[in-house]
């Protein structure tokens, strides 16, 4: 049996998140080497963290815990040597941030040289990470089973544990969030009126997970 889901959630810091911008800033002397990544939303320009990148992080982190072939098969694949592809039938959207929300800070580091253990010279850089805020986001399941949405729920529950970090420098501790005012609206088919036919609705990942490992 197939369903459509629809998850809407915030993305909050816990702790240092840097999803910087793939330029620098050399020509502004004034402002950090690295900044958090903006957008326009609405033509409102925002912190953003890329629905690719998100879409990546939990990819990656189901590869760990399911066959390949199961993982393939829910998030798409291109085959050029059997000209095979397959779409996905997951949709990340871009999290945008709530910014009023939002608080920065600069962190500072500098690279370590192999051999003499100590800072390399000239190697000190800044970037602008974000501490405090929310970060709206969304997704869409399309023609999943319960097993499918299940694993989408388990990745969303191993960001709230830490095994799922997101942004760079990760290793310093960094990209650790959690997953709030999360909604999950499951549908199958549509009414006589071509509404969608709404069969649950959930406000916890553990209930919307309970639900779809005990059917």
């Amino acid at each position: 049996m197939e369903f459509d889901a629809l998850i809407n959630y915030t993305i909050c810091p816990n702790g240092p998140v840097l999803v910087s911008a793939s330029s620098g800033n050399k020509l502004h002397p004034e402002m950090p080497d690295r900044t958090f990544l903006k957008s326009c939303d609405n033509g409102v320009e925002k912190y953003v963290i890329p629905g690719s990148s998100l879409k990546g992080v939990i990819r990656h982190y189901l590869y760990k815990k399911q066959s390949d072939d199961l993982v393939d098969s829910l998030f798409g694949y291109s085959n050029k040597n059997k000209k095979e592809n397959r779409k996905s039938r997951v949709s990340i959207y871009d999290a945008f941030a709530d910014m009023d929300t939002i608080e920065t800070t600069v962190r500072y580091s500098t690279a370590i040289g192999s051999v003499s253990q100590s800072a390399k010279r000239g190697s000190l850089n800044q970037c602008e990470a974000v501490i405090k805020g929310s970060f709206n986001g969304t997704m869409r399941l399309h023609s999943v089973s319960e097993v499918e949405i299940a694993m989408i729920l388990s990745a969303l529950n191993a960001m709230n544990s830490g095994e799922i970090c997101v942004g760079g420098r990760i290793s310093r501790g960094f990209g650790r969030i959690s997953v709030n005012q999360f909604e999950m609206i499951v549908t199958r088919g549509y009414n006589a009126d071509l509404t969608p036919n709404i069969i649950g609705r959930y406000i916890s990942i553990d209930e919307a997970l309970a639900k779809t490992t005990n059917q």
